[in-house]
């Protein structure tokens, strides 16, 4: 519902125009009126209507003069101007000042009400427009603060967008945080349940900070945590408080959820515009604490400790690891991995450039292998595999062990099972099979588990010795299947829809007309035709 104030000097207009006005088809619940200026102001102040209704001549203070002060006290509000044939420049101006409308005082009440409507409903639409800004808000937030950090942000918006995130954004001196999720758990969580870990600590980061800073996740689930000196402390005042607030994140996430994490924190920054060179100072602060989850580190001590060299693998790992692969011994390969493992988690605190620098190396060292067999790494790990990428989103001794386990045992089964099977041999026994099992649930998942291959290059095998894919030619297997079987009378023919592979009758039909141009209704009818023609001896 909304409010109305209705000024003018002239009692018999405003009260008029209170009495003459079917307030509540409009959804006003409140009407208030006022003899001048001055007295409009008043209640401008302490009921803050939605909509204004003034005359534009008015004693003392007058309609522009009150227009311009409602603007200055309530942006929101609209203001209609009632103007005499005389006024008309007064009502240009007004409409200039940002009045809503105008109208003449000889204007009938059907005209006023419809003014009314529309101010009411430029209303509405503001409000939500206002609403979906505010649910917006955090969103936008994080996509602006991701581009500054991570690149992309055209500098002449540089200003202007840090203005429009809020108080203290672009002023105010500022710390950045990055904090990471570590520990077995974390790293034993479901991609949903880790998802929903970031956004547990997030809530927790602005619970902290209140209106003094930012909590957003970054790129490759990085945590960002930024805080500012929106108070003005000195600088060793600033980085106290906010490294008890880190603290008691720490704390916090700990104690509700189970999770512990580790924070890097950059130098103070009062220049917004290098605000990327804080996120690399925190990244590398977050780096230097080693492996261990509930750490904090700051970046000027973490820059002097981590200077340590990459560990490379000893000689006798390497071939202990290259002769397991060769004969497809999983079980070898598996524990030459944990060794190597076992060891890394015996050294001094790791950077975690380290650490993935020693998984490149280590899987570089396996891929010697390949050649020796004909074994193309884009078919067996697909062709957007990128094993230097993958490594980049390594945060954990657990998350590097578990990486190598799977694509360094993925390579000693392939060798091991299969050692470059022709692709026909291959194909003639998914076809087979499918042959068999064309009624069942078959995917391409399934059909590359019964040949002992990865799914992409199954597929890929698959497609070059056919000319058509795997799904292609299971579609035209059943269709075919379907044609036998409709040339029972007695058949129905959603039973033979779920006879080769289809429960949902609607697909089975849409599929077989895509590929005979008849529905089974049709295709029979076709073939009880034929037979009448043609009927046997």
């Amino acid at each position: 519902m909304f409010k109305i104030l209705i000024v003018d000097d002239e009692a018999l207009i405003r009260n008029g125009i209170a009495q003459a006005v079917p307030w509540r088809e409009l959804a006003i619940d409140e009407v208030r009126t006022a003899a001048g200026g001055a007295e409009a102001l008043a209640l401008m102040d302490s009921w803050r209507p939605d909509v204004v209704l003034t005359d534009i001549r008015m004693p003392g203070l007058d309609g522009l003069e009150l227009l311009d002060r409602v603007r200055q006290l309530n942006p929101e509000a609209k203001v209609v101007i009632l103007s005499g044939f005389d006024d008309f420049a007064y009502a240009q101006a007004a409409l200039k000042l940002g009045a809503f409308d105008y109208l003449l005082k000889t204007s009938d009440i059907h005209d006023l009400v419809e003014v009314l409507g529309r101010a009411l409903a430029a209303l509405r639409s503001d409000r939500e427009k206002q609403r979906r800004l505010e649910l917006a808000t955090p969103l936008l937030r994080e996509r602006y603060l991701n581009r500054l950090l991570y690149g992309g942000h055209p500098p002449a918006e540089f200003h202007e967008g840090l203005r429009l995130l809020g108080p203290g954004f672009g002023t105010a001196s500022f710390l950045i945080a990055l904090a990471e999720l570590r520990s077995p758990e974390v790293a034993a969580m479901s991609d949903e349940d880790r998802e929903f870990g970031k956004v547990l600590v997030m809530e927790v980061v602005e619970e902290l900070l209140g209106d003094g800073g930012s909590g957003f996740e970054g790129r490759d689930d990085e945590l960002i945590v930024l805080g500012m000196n929106q108070a003005g402390l000195p600088e060793a005042a600033f980085r106290e408080e906010f490294g008890r607030c880190c603290q008691q994140l720490l704390e916090a996430v700990a104690a509700r959820f189970g999770l512990r994490l580790s924070i890097g924190i950059s130098l103070p920054n009062p220049d917004w515009q290098t605000i990327r060179q804080s996120y690399h100072q925190a990244k590398q602060a977050l780096e230097c604490t080693g492996l261990a989850a509930g750490k904090i580190a700051w970046f000027e001590a973490a820059a002097n400790r981590c200077a340590a060299p990459t560990r490379p693998i000893s000689s006798g790992q390497e071939k202990v690891l290259l002769a397991a692969l060769r004969v497809g011994d999983r079980a070898a390969v598996l524990e030459s991995v944990q060794t190597i493992i076992g060891g890394i988690a015996q050294w001094p605190p790791i950077r975690l450039p380290q650490l993935r620098q020693t998984g490149i190396e280590l899987f570089s060292i396996a891929l010697r292998v390949l050649p020796e067999f004909e074994i193309d790494a884009a078919e067996l790990y697909g062709k957007d595999f990128l094993y230097f990428e993958e490594m980049q989103r390594i945060g954990s001794l657990e998350q590097l062990r578990q990486w190598l386990f799977a694509k360094l045992t993925l390579l000693a089964d392939y060798i091991r099972d299969h050692k470059i099977l022709k692709h026909k041999q291959v194909v003639e026994e998914a076809r087979s099979y499918m042959a068999e099992h064309y009624h069942e649930p078959l995917t391409l998942n399934r059909l590359a588990g019964v040949v002992h291959m990865s799914p992409n290059y199954f597929s890929s095998v698959f497609s070059n010795e056919l000319g058509q894919s795997f799904l292609e030619y299971l579609t035209e297997l059943r269709v075919e299947k379907a044609k036998q079987r409709l040339g029972d009378p007695d058949a129905k023919a959603f039973e033979v829809g779920a006879g080769v592979g289809y429960e949902n009758p609607q697909y089975f039909s849409k599929i077989f007309k895509k590929y005979t141009g008849m529905t089974p209704t049709e295709y029979r009818e076709a073939l009880r035709r034929e037979r009448c023609r043609f009927p046997e001896e």
